[in-house]
């Protein structure tokens, strides 16, 4: 994309993502490592439950796989609380999950494929990024993070041979 000007606004670019998610796979294992692209430190909230990286898996066929998500059956607390947040250092990542692939299966945090036909499937993974209010469990003080950066993230896909 190109710099546009215009006689009453300054020039702009368009700004470099805050973070990236990537997706690698080493050997069996698929991970999931979200890199802070910015210049500042950035604060992020992942949690299996509440705000998980998810996974798009598709047959070389062209037809989306669907999971099963355990937490559609599963109880648990939602409540965002402060200390699930996390802050990241300007160009560090963090890995944010890892699964094993195994032969016809996949579990992926909450989400798990069972008997998939042998073949090659293309992985992406995905994290919206949406919650800013979070919870002190100790206090019970409410409050957001005004300065917290929210967006969908999508990676990079990855071939799978199962």
């Amino acid at each position: 994309m190109t710099r546009r000007c215009f006689l009453f606004f300054p020039c702009f670019a368009p700004s470099a993502p805050m973070f990236t998610l990537e997706l690698r796979l080493s050997g069996a294992d698929l991970t999931a490592t979200l890199r802070n692209r910015s210049k500042t430190a950035q604060r992020y909230l992942h949690q299996s439950m509440l705000q998980p990286v998810t996974l798009t898996l598709v047959h070389s066929s062209g037809r989306t796989v669907e999971p099963e998500d355990m937490r559609e059956s599963a109880k648990f607390d939602n409540t965002p609380y402060r200390h699930l947040y996390q802050t990241l250092a300007p160009g560090a990542a963090v890995p944010l999950l890892t699964a094993a692939v195994t032969k016809g299966q996949l579990r992926w945090g909450p989400l798990w494929w069972g008997d998939l036909a042998p073949g090659r499937y293309t992985a992406t993974a995905h994290l919206d990024h949406r919650l800013k209010q979070w919870v002190d469990r100790e206090t019970k003080q409410t409050g957001t993070w005004p300065d917290l950066w929210t967006g969908p993230l999508t990676s990079n896909p990855v071939t799978l041979n199962i």
